[in-house]
């Protein structure tokens, strides 16, 4: 990684950086459907990327080292179920993962895990923003009934 972020501003520009944070948060309106890729990103956000030095840690969109989580598909439903699922897919931490927990790790042996695949789904449309506030607390007590 080169440099601190001030002086890659410096180097790059505030504009550019903008430009990267509104692409990084346009991530989680993507479709991702679950294992493949979502529509192909713009060349000038990848090279946004690289200027930045992301990809001297993180992957977005095939680009880029392993050492962080992939940032491809960020903050979408889709990688929010697969983070909480088990963060130590080598897509998140990997070997890496130094403290979050894995809440479904063990798929066919439900009484091992933290959370069931519906509570799992349920949490990541929570932090979309996909379920009203009485929707939620329908949900929540629907959870707790089963």
């Amino acid at each position: 990684m080169r440099g601190n972020l001030r002086e890659l501003i410096d180097d790059v520009g505030q504009e550019e950086l903008d430009k990267l944070i509104d692409a990084l948060a346009a991530e989680a309106k993507r479709p991702m459907p679950a294992g493949q890729d979502g529509p192909k990103i713009a060349e000038e956000v990848l090279t946004l990327f690289e200027d930045f030095t992301c990809t001297d840690c993180h992957r977005f969109h095939g680009q880029g080292e392993t050492s962080a989580p992939d940032l491809t598909g960020y903050g979408s439903r889709a990688w929010l179920v697969g983070i909480i699922t088990d963060p130590t897919q080598p897509r998140f931490y990997g070997k890496q993962n130094d403290g979050m927990p894995s809440y479904r790790m063990f798929p066919d042996k439900p009484e091992k895990n933290l959370l069931g695949e519906a509570e799992i789904e349920l949490v990541a449309r929570w932090i979309v923003g996909e379920l009203p506030v009485a929707k939620r607390t329908a949900a929540a007590r629907e959870l707790k009934a089963d």
